[in-house]
This record gives structure tokens, C-alpha cells and sequence, in this order.
């Protein structure tokens, strides 16, 4: 090549990586990034029922909270077009590991294709399949290393940035979700999976699949396999499994912060259609087809079962019938966030034992069975100040010459409502009567000294939890433990 030749290629490539720099890397210098025209052709390949899960984790997302009870995520250091709200399709490189260098865990319940996808039989020996988000390969560089290269997935951020929709290319009339390590930072904390989760999780599952008499307004995704590379105290992966019933339609769930999130054309949200197509006012509405059910089923799941969730706006998704109304059943997801009483279970005759269920050493610590008792307040913290927090908002009243209406909002004050009115009707036992009395006496106490206190113009504040409790641990509607 003459020197003027070998100048002017020079000279393009600089110009190229300035052109680059300037205005953004293009679609093909991310080699996991589909482009926006292949990510669309992608998605289309989809369910139409997982089309639309997506479209609701992706674009109808609210992340409002108070954050006077919970942390909002505010700061998200990932590569913006793999967040959900790109919307955009994007390559998961997969490693065949030799299953001595991980801890492996999976479900009864866990379907034979999926299992086929992620473990395997070579030469005489385990190997698992290891999925890797974009942004953590070189976290995995040590266990990759000696690895055999898989097939890519294909994949699709949902509202939780490190959970993803994936399917294999060609197959996705077969997708499934995974919950993967992320070496990134988003709300001040790198999102990688810590070692107890991932026992915790899939031992949540052998619960579940194993109960007896769950509520019949109780519904979950199941999460069928656990992975942990050893040595690593962060680093999991989880795969939680889509119901066939999902997968056609014959079930429809939206999360709830889709229920209160505006619309990008503007529109009403959809609580405000649904409030509308039911003819009833939003109090009756909102009491009745969200509160009530969910009370009724948390105090179910605590006294009759011995486990708490975290239900906030991204772990719970409700069902929504034929007639576009919410049915008053609720599907949950990310075991991360669910505690067991294992005291309480062993008073009510439940099993599995301690010593049926996965852990990587330390039981109690991955267990969380030391935090029970605060977990009992979790209805209050994450269903009141996500959910119900936003549904205030939505159908304030305000006052004469207020901003905001003063004092509790309504709906806060209607769960607080129907938990006396309903401890001891559900759980038959005053026992657990007197604990729901306690706490709502607290959360009385709180938004008494909140009313009292506030200045007669001044607009609501959000409600303070009460003083003792500890400071939340999730950041919903990005992540939390998702």
C-alpha cells in the first residue's frame, strides 16, 4: 500500500472513531446490540401476551415511590441501550462450565426444556450453561476462561435492568426469564447476585410447589434453577420459568406500577380506563379489586404459612380478566424478596425441614431467619408507600386552598381499614389480630404526628414509617433485589 493510501485509511479510521465519539457509538460497534430494526423484526417473533408483558415493563414504568419508606433509584451507570427503556433487543454470550466449579440448584417443577438449556452431558462429565450479561464478562472472566463457548440468547431488559427476558434465536415461542449477575452500578449498588439468594430462591420454590391450601388470589413465577460460580460471594444467576397459560394468553398479568404509570402519548393510565369501563368510583374500585384482595392474601400467607413478600409495584403483577378489570389475584416474582418463618411453619405442622431445603453453608444468614419479625411489616412499607403511595397521588382531593390534601392519604387509610377489620376473619387466630392492631396502631401513631405537626397551607408529605423500623433494604420499579 503507498504511503498516501496508508494515510488516507489512517486518516478515515480517525475520522470514524471522532464521528463516534461525537455523536454516540452506533448500534454495530456494541457487538451484543441488536440493531433498532432487528431488535423490532426480534420482538415480533415473541407471544403476542409476552409482546405486551414487555411493552408494559418497557414503557408504561413508573419508579415513584415514597421515599420516605423506600429507596428510589435515582442513578442507573449501565449502558443506557441495554436499560429497559431502550426497548432494544441485544446477544447474552453463554459458557458450558464444568459443574465442579459452580453450585448448581434446581426445582422439581423445572420443565425438561429448560433444564436441557442448561445442563448437559459431555465427554463423561456436568456441564451447566452459564448466562452472561453484556456488562459482566469480565466479572466472569476467571470461570469463562476454561469454558466452552454456547449459543447466544437473545434477550430484552424488563423493568429490572439485570432481569431479562431471553430466548434462543429461531425459538421464541419458548422464552423464559433470567435473573442475571450485573456489574453495574444503578441506586449506588452494583447489581450482582449474592451467593444466598440464589439457594434462597429456588428453596422458596420447593416451598411453594409443595403447599397446601395456598390462597386462591396467590399465584407465582417459579424460579427452577440457581447458579453460583464457587468462590464468588456475588455472582448468581436465576431462571424463573413462564406458565404455559402466560405463554397463550389464557392469563394476562400487569405489574401494578403499570396500573399508575402515564402513558408516553398522554393518554389516562390504566387504572383510570379500568376505573371508568367499571362504573365505580375510584374508593370502590381500588378498595375492593387491589386492597381488600391483598390484604386478605397477606394476612393468609402470614398466619397460615409462616411467609412475607415484599409486595411493592415491580414484584406484583395483577391478573387482569377477560373484561380488562383486575380479578383480585395477584402473581409475585423474585423470591429475593420473600421471608419464611420457619419458627411459625414448624408451630403449623408445615415442612419442607431445614435440612431438605439448598444452602451453600450458612443457612440462617441466607435464610434471613433472624429478620422475620421486621419482615411482618412489609405490607405497610412496600404495598402503602409503592402502590398505594402513587394511587393517592393519582386521585387526590386536594382541599381548598391546599396543594395536596392534608393527612393520610385515603387508600393508605383504607389498607389500614380492612387490616383490622379482616386480622382475625382471615387468619382465625387472635393472636395474629393483636400483631396487625399493634402495627396499625403504629402507622396511626405516625400519621397522627405527621397531621398534627404539619402546617395548615402546607402540601401532604409522604408518611414516615415508624421510628423503629429499619431502614428499607429494596428499590423498587428498577430493581430492588430483582
Amino acid at each position: 500500500m503507498s504511503p498516501w493510501r496508508a494515510f488516507g485509511a489512517r486518516s478515515a479510521r480517525i475520522l470514524l472513531v471522532a464521528f463516534a465519539l461525537f455523536v454516540g457509538a452506533p448500534a454495530w460497534a456494541a457487538p451484543s446490540l441488536l440493531s433498532a430494526t432487528a431488535s423490532t423484526r426480534e420482538r415480533a417473533q415473541l407471544p403476542e401476551p409476552v409482546r405486551a408483558w414487555l411493552y408494559n415493563e418497557q414503557v408504561l414504568l413508573s419508579r415513584s415511590v415514597d421515599t420516605e419508606r423506600i429507596y428510589a433509584v435515582t442513578e442507573n451507570l449501565q449502558k443506557k441501550e441495554l436499560a429497559p427503556e431502550a426497548a432494544r433487543v441485544f446477544k447474552l454470550k453463554t459458557y458450558w462450565v464444568d459443574a465442579e466449579k459452580l453450585d448448581s440448584f434446581e426445582a422439581r417443577s423445572i420443565e425438561p426444556a429448560i433444564r436441557e438449556l442448561f445442563v448437559r452431558k459431555r465427554a463423561g462429565r456436568t456441564e451447566v450453561r452459564l448466562v452472561v450479561h453484556p456488562e459482566s464478562e469480565s466479572f466472569y472472566a476467571s470461570v469463562t476462561r476454561d469454558a466452552t463457548p454456547g449459543d447466544d440468547l437473545h434477550a430484552s431488559a424488563t423493568a429490572s435492568s439485570r432481569t431479562v427476558l431471553a430466548w434462543k434465536p429461531g425459538d421464541a415461542a419458548h422464552p423464559f426469564f433470567a435473573k442475571l449477575s450485573l456489574n453495574a452500578q444503578i441506586g449506588g449498588v452494583v447489581r450482582t447476585i449474592p451467593k444466598g439468594e440464589v439457594a434462597r430462591s429456588v428453596g422458596v420454590t420447593k416451598i411453594l410447589d409443595g403447599e397446601k391450601k395456598l390462597p386462591g388470589s396467590f399465584t407465582y413465577l417459579p424460579e427452577v434453577f440457581g447458579v453460583m460460580p464457587k468462590g464468588f460471594e456475588r455472582g448468581g444467576m436465576i431462571v424463573r420459568q413462564i406458565p404455559a397459560s402466560i405463554l397463550s394468553g389464557e392469563k394476562r398479568y400487569v405489574p401494578l406500577f403499570s396500573l399508575y404509570a402515564d402513558p408516553p402519548d398522554g393518554s389516562p393510565t390504566m387504572i383510570e380506563d379500568m376505573i371508568k369501563k367499571s362504573g365505580e368510583s375510584p374508593d370502590t374500585f381500588v378498595r375492593t379489586r387491589i386492597i381488600r384482595p391483598m390484604v386478605e392474601q397477606w394476612l393468609d400467607l402470614l398466619s397460615h404459612h409462616g411467609i412475607t413478600t415484599e409486595p411493592h409495584g415491580q414484584n406484583v403483577l395483577v391478573e387482569v380478566g377477560k373484561d380488562g378489570l383486575p380479578t383480585g389475584t395477584f402473581l409475585h416474582r423474585d423470591f429475593g424478596g420473600f421471608n419464611v418463618d420457619f419458627d411459625a411453619r414448624q408451630k403449623l405442622g408445615l415442612g419442607p425441614d431445614k435440612s431438605q431445603l439448598p444452602t451453600l453453608g450458612d443457612f440462617d444468614k441466607e435464610w434471613h431467619t433472624t429478620k422475620s419479625e421486621d419482615t411482618k411489616e412489609n405490607l405497610e412499607t412496600y404495598f402503602g408507600g409503592g402502590v398505594l403511595f402513587n394511587l393517592d397521588k393519582r386521585f387526590a382531593r386536594p382541599a381548598r386552598g391546599r396543594a395536596e390534601p392534608a393527612g393520610p392519604g385515603r387508600f393508605e387509610t383504607m389498607m389500614d381499614e380492612e387490616l383490622r377489620a379482616r386480622a382475625t376473619e382471615v387468619t382465625g387466630k387472635k393472636r395474629f389480630a393483636g400483631l396487625v392492631q399493634a402495627m396499625t396502631a403504629t402507622q396511626r401513631h405516625a400519621i397522627e404526628t405527621r397531621a398534627a405537626e404539619k402546617p395548615a397551607a402546607a402540601p401532604r408529605k409522604p408518611l414516615a414509617s415508624p421510628p423503629a423500623r429499619p431502614a428499607p433494604r429494596v428499590a423498587p420499579a428498577t430493581g430492588g433485589r430483582r
